[in-house]
């Protein structure tokens, strides 16, 4: 979603459009396949290069011409089934957009989904992501309380249709669709395997559920730990509740503290994607003496950098404050917390 809503001068990578077959398989980047020959689509199922992630958006042909700005996208669903008779399977993201391939749109491209299973093996709707850089960009809004909730009954109308072809598949939506729509999140059942976690799918139901596991496996215990959780919007609406739980079970201290997105803009909500600036303008006047956690899914893989290029090292110094990069995952924060507090 952020390819064309980035502000210029960061680094090259981010700028680097991936719709690379090859690195769907490897490494589950999300792929259009409107840059896939006919030759190419048989070189997948010769190489058994299953499975792919693919993004559909919509599977209407015009409708995902106009989407994707491209009028010589092939037709989704015929590559899709032909690759589904060569045994490839799918794992499939519609990323909706309020207006244009929710409602309606989403009801014909889950009919098409549902004829390509058993080959898909986890389909999701994700909101569209907006930043404050789109000049020149079509007019895009964010959905609405109601909107969220019309797309978790679709959503939910046709994940019985399919659970009763492949009881094995699973349809969700995004958490954040259920911030939106002010719904409690399913059980660990609707999101199956979490084969879409890194997608938002499943994150909070997984944080919840680990945390609950802990503190029932650590019954008795106190982490005598002041600290504060940097998060984002989105997180401090999930997680809120769940600190609060942990503080009174454990003895804690942790503090959350919601980033705003100033870099992107305040409508970029996701923890994922807080940067360094702004977390640097959320610590100022905070007490010194208490160390910040931050989550490692806010910085790069190779390399301790927040999405604005700022280093993990540069909050520490600016700030004058102890950080740390710490697990996103609730179970795996929880032991971190016991094995450095738990003795002192």
């Amino acid at each position: 979603c952020f390819m064309d809503q980035m502000p210029k001068g960061l680094r090259k990578s981010l700028y680097f459009k991936d719709d690379d077959y090859r690195l769907s398989f490897l490494y589950g980047n999300y792929i259009t396949l409107t840059n896939v020959s006919d030759e190419e689509l048989e070189r997948i199922i010769e190489k058994k290069l299953t499975p792919l992630y693919v993004s559909v958006h919509v599977s209407d042909p015009q409708k995902r011409k106009e989407m994707m700005n491209n009028d010589d996208a092939p037709k989704i669903m015929q590559q899709l089934q032909k690759l589904k008779e060569g045994g490839i399977d799918f794992n499939i993201q519609l990323v909706l957009c309020p207006g244009i391939n929710d409602g309606d749109y989403l009801r014909r491209s889950l009919d098409d989904m549902i004829t390509l299973l058993p080959n898909i093996i986890s389909l999701s709707c994700v909101p569209v992501g907006l930043t404050k850089f789109r000049d020149s960009l079509y007019p895009l809004s964010s959905f609405t309380k109601e909107q969220a909730e019309d797309v978790i009954k679709i959503i939910d109308e046709y994940r019985l249709k399919a659970g009763e072809i492949d009881e094995f598949v699973t349809f969700c939506a995004s958490d954040e669709f259920f911030v939106l729509a002010g719904k409690d999140f399913p059980s660990s059942d609707y999101y199956g395997d979490y084969v879409q976690f890194e997608n938002g799918v499943g994150m909070s139901r997984s944080f919840i559920d680990d945390v609950d596991e802990f503190i029932e496996d650590n019954a008795g215990s106190t982490i005598p730990c002041n600290a504060y959780l940097v998060t984002g919007t989105l997180g401090k609406k999930v997680l809120q509740p769940v600190i609060e739980k942990l503080n009174g079970a454990l003895g804690l201290s942790l503090e959350l503290l919601e980033v705003q997105n100033k870099f992107f803009g305040e409508s970029v909500t996701a923890s994922g994607l807080v940067c360094g600036c702004d977390i640097i303008k959320e610590l100022d006047g905070k007490d010194k003496s208490r160390p910040v956690f931050i989550p490692q899914n806010m910085l790069m893989d190779e390399e301790p950098l927040f999405l604005d290029n700022m280093s993990f090292d540069s909050v520490a110094e600016q700030t004058g404050m102890q950080v740390y990069a710490v697990p996103a995952g609730g179970y795996d924060f929880c032991c971190m917390l016991k094995e450095k507090y738990s003795d002192e």
